[in-house]
């Protein structure tokens, strides 16, 4: 499965039902052709604390369309897991992929040693076998909901964009 495994600093994009790009994060790497995404916090200066470090979301099956009010390319998911509040942290669990992402300093992967493939591989495992939390899609068409552009209350400006 093409997998896109990205480093984020910040929670919020994607939101609760898993829209990514709601806030315009990461655009033209959603452009990018994948069947699945996998998260992780950034470890450092300006990660949220609520994401660093963690595996943060997995989303499978991807859907892209432009949200008409913002403009922006929106992925949605046939699965979507939210991993946020278990606090899995990534090194832990994949320590191959830990460190080409910390160490390394890549910002997104999607090409895998073998070994790193079969730590993919385990993390989209989770999916199934993880309690669920977070919104999950269950197949079918997205629900027709608007992204709203990110607020800047963040004290850190904007994240990438």
């Amino acid at each position: 499965m093409r997998t896109l495994l990205y480093k984020r600093t910040h929670s919020g994009d994607p939101d609760t039902d898993g829209r990514f790009g709601c806030h315009n994060c990461m655009g033209t790497v959603r452009e990018r052709e994948f069947n699945a995404v996998i998260g992780v916090g950034g470890e450092g200066k300006g990660v949220d604390s609520d994401v660093a470090g963690n595996l943060n979301w997995i989303g499978i099956g991807p859907r892209k369309h432009i949200d008409q009010e913002t403009g922006y390319l929106i992925v949605t998911f046939d699965v979507f897991r939210d991993f946020n509040r278990l606090g899995i942290k990534f090194r832990a669990i994949s320590p191959l992929l830990a460190a080409r992402m910390y160490e390394g300093g890549a910002r997104t992967l999607m090409t895998f040693s073998r070994e790193e493939q079969a730590e993919i591989d385990d993390l989209l495992a989770r999916v199934e076998i993880e309690p669920r939390t977070g919104a999950v899609a269950k197949g079918g068409r997205p629900r027709p909901k608007t992204c709203r552009p990110k607020r800047r209350r963040n004290p850190l400006g904007s994240c990438g964009r």
